[in-house]
């Protein structure tokens, strides 16, 4: 136990520098995560009162522990690649970067750790999935909405998935008005926004800028018709897997009409503009339209186009990270 302790010493330590010190950022980026732990382990940057301190600081030691300060190390290593590396991301649709086996346990790992702010009895990320009651009615649903969650989190970005996810809005419990909408979720950056429809389809977007954003206004004292950013990307879970991040996300230079992220006032909200509006919801959240978009390039979230909103919920994500 005592060589597992100082080996967890080292590597929340090793964890802490890389988050604080852009020497170890650097080497990680360099030479890659297993050269930098072991030149860190070599000259081991503390002193052995501090290593010590550390180890034994560790309460309630065990596997799941372990394996959890693992996993966080590894996401926020990942986070801190994609942060410096973001022009190297690609497109995802369909099967593309769906969890494999190995992710899908970490993250189920990690979801032991949650619990949703407004419904304490909810212990893990499946039980958080919106709709809980048309979703959870048989094991069969249960298990798909399980996978389609962890395909979703696995869509995120993945500084995001440190944090502990709140729900915000739902229409089941805080009605279905717009206003409502903007008093509860306005102020938080990012949003998650999930609808299933009168068909079952379950679709929505990770909306990267506030909400409130949509009053903010130009030099003419003219409100922005759009705001967002590029991090912006639409879903869809039911009954196709697929994520659509935004069309610039390569890197390559895109047209005006590309680059319209969200869009809101009191009549309507919009995601994803140009040649159409990928989801456009009215005032009071009944009803809604998805068409393809230039931002995202995506075809309609459902069928039909149009559709009628059976539960729309919005999540929002505290700034206290997992532990």
């Amino acid at each position: 136990m005592r060589v597992s302790r100082t080996a967890m010493a080292i590597l929340i330590l090793f964890q802490k520098f890389t988050t604080s010190s852009s020497e170890w950022l650097a080497e990680i980026q360099k030479n890659g995560v297993d050269s930098a732990l072991t030149k860190f382990c070599k000259e081991l940057p503390v002193t052995p009162q501090k290593l010590l301190k550390v180890a034994f600081g560790i309460r309630g030691l065990s596997s799941t522990y372990i394996s959890r300060v693992f996993l966080k190390t590894e996401m926020i290593l990942r986070s801190k690649n994609a942060v410096n590396g973001s022009k190297q991301m690609v497109r995802s649709r369909s099967s593309e970067n769906l969890p494999n086996s190995q992710s899908q346990n970490n993250i189920q790992m990690v979801s032991h750790t949650l619990t949703i702010r407004e419904t304490p009895s909810y212990l893990n990320l499946a039980k958080w999935f919106p709709f809980p009651n048309p979703v959870f009615r048989d094991e069969e649903l249960h298990n798909r909405s399980r996978k389609m969650l962890l395909t979703l989190w696995s869509w995120l970005p993945v500084r995001i998935t440190m944090y502990q996810p709140i729900l915000l809005y739902t229409t089941e419990e805080h009605g279905c008005s717009l206003t409502t909408f903007y008093v509860r979720v306005e102020q938080h950056e990012p949003t998650l926004l999930m609808i299933k429809t009168c068909n079952n389809e379950v679709f929505g977007a990770y909306c990267s800028s506030k909400w409130g954003e949509r009053n903010i206004k130009d030099d003419r004292g003219n409100r922005q018709a759009y705001f967002g950013t590029g991090e912006t990307f639409l879903f869809s879970l039911y009954p196709e897997r697929a994520k659509y991040p935004w069309v610039g996300m390569d890197g390559d230079k895109v047209h005006h009409a590309a680059e319209l992220f969200m869009a809101a006032d009191t009549k309507m909200i919009t995601i994803g503009g140009g040649d159409g509006q990928a989801i456009w919801i009215d005032e009071n959240i009944r009803y809604g339209k998805t068409d393809h978009c230039v931002t995202f390039n995506n075809p309609p979230l459902c069928p039909n186009g149009d559709f009628e909103i059976r539960v729309l919920e919005v999540y929002g994500f505290a700034r206290d990270q997992l532990s």
